[in-house]
């Protein structure tokens, strides 16, 4: 604390040997501020010094750093005790802190020309903060603070990562004008990088239908599918058209029409509403605010994008995919949070292909729809809800919702 008030400065041997002998064992549970302020200053100088980390810009008394890829296949001085400090301080702020400076030195570059070597920094770094909570799950009894600091730890990189894409490429907020039946026309708000059926879904609750019963037009040309706005070239300048579909009342509707015209508005809060509900009634028992007592996501990830996030891409991966989705098991909090986190990310294209292809679901649908891990199955349902939208998008006939019908799906569900 003298040292960071008085501004003494101590020479390279003095530094190199306070972390050999005291501060790469110190009580890092304990750790008080200005133990951590003094930790800090003299790991980044440390490390600067010996050429494993660069300055990248500085502002005042704001210095911003970056892992020197050059150096890249030598760990940092003193990593393991920062990584310590991030996992194990009783104090929020410095746990705070010390997570901002791990992810400060790897989602920096210091050049576009580099980017491409930085990938295997930042790769490591993830599989890394994913090996730290797997250790702090098998161990007995599991280290949840440890686990739940790990999954901080992903979170915050990626939507730093996002914070760094907007700045690159603005805002990206469009407002969107929509005119619809008898004059009734209105504005929706979004950003470039939200897909097309997030656009359907606010325009749906704009004009009161469910999104399923209205169309929303370009000219005369429906938007379908899960592209971008952005990739679907849609500015503030596009003109959209809402308007009711027209339902044949003669011609009668089958069960696998219906199953896909709702299934594409089931969301996890409504089942689980009405699964609650369900069993209330048979205790005898009644709510009207049932809804207040489900927990509901943030929804700030909206718009992550893999293509756009690379904290995003590398978590995508399916190792790494894998690794997370373990974390659905667990119980209570940790859970929920893990499942805030998936949903972040693209839904895995592995575990969609295993639902499309018919000899694997009939051999694992069971599995598939177990309900004694609750979030899993909330998962499958979205792969349901996905090759169901792929079969309307893609226009097919006697595909994957027939080959589901067949299997007693609907039955399942």
């Amino acid at each position: 604390e003298k040292m960071l008030t008085t501004g003494t400065a101590l020479d390279d041997s003095a530094v190199d040997r306070i972390f050999q002998t005291q501060i790469n064992s110190m009580d890092c549970k304990n750790l008080s501020q200005a133990g951590y302020r003094v930790f800090e200053k003299y790991f980044l100088q440390l490390n600067e010094k010996n050429n494993r980390i660069k300055l990248l810009n500085s502002k005042g008394d704001k210095k911003t750093y970056v892992v020197n890829h050059q150096g890249a296949d030598k760990d940092l001085i003193g990593i393991e005790t920062l990584w310590n400090i991030a996992l194990d301080c009783s104090d929020a702020s410095i746990v705070s802190s010390a997570i901002k400076c791990l992810n400060m030195l790897h989602q920096n570059i210091s050049s576009e020309s580099q980017k491409a070597r930085y990938v295997a920094i930042r790769e490591n770094f993830i599989s890394q903060c994913l090996d730290y909570l797997e250790e702090a799950i098998s161990t007995n009894p599991p280290v949840f603070n440890r686990v739940d600091c790990c999954i901080e730890v992903l979170r915050i990189l990626v939507f730093d990562y996002e914070a760094k894409v907007i700045r690159q490429e603005g805002s990206g907020d469009i407002t969107l004008s929509v005119r619809a039946d008898k004059g009734n026309n209105f504005t929706v708000t979004l950003r470039s990088t939200d897909t097309i059926k997030t656009l359907r879904q606010a325009v749906a609750e704009k004009y009161g239908r469910s999104m399923n019963s209205i169309r929303v037009l370009i000219g005369s040309t429906e938007l379908k599918g899960d592209r971008t706005l952005k990739e679907a070239k849609i500015t503030e300048s596009t003109q959209l058209v809402a308007r009711s579909k027209v339902y044949d009342n003669m011609k009668p509707i089958t069960e696998d029409e219906r199953f896909a015209e709702y299934a594409q508005e089931i969301t996890l809060r409504s089942w689980l509403t009405q699964i609650l509900e369900i069993q209330l009634n048979g205790l005898g028992l009644r709510s009207g605010t049932i809804g207040e007592l489900l927990h509901t996501t943030d929804q700030t990830s909206k718009g992550l994008t893999e293509q756009g996030n690379l904290a995003v891409r590398i978590m995508s991966q399916q190792n790494n995919f894998q690794r997370l989705f373990k974390l659905l098991n667990l119980q209570g909090d940790i859970a929920g949070r893990a499942w805030d986190l998936l949903n972040i990310l693209p839904p895995n294209s592995s575990m969609i292909e295993d639902f499309a292809s018919v000899s694997s679901l009939e051999k694992n649908l069971t599995t598939y729809l177990d309900p004694s891990v609750i979030l899993k199955l909330a998962y499958s349902l979205n792969m349901i809800s996905i090759l169901v939208q792929r079969q309307q998008d893609e226009d097919k006939q006697n595909s994957w919702c027939d080959e589901f019908l067949k299997l007693n799906g609907v039955h399942r569900l």
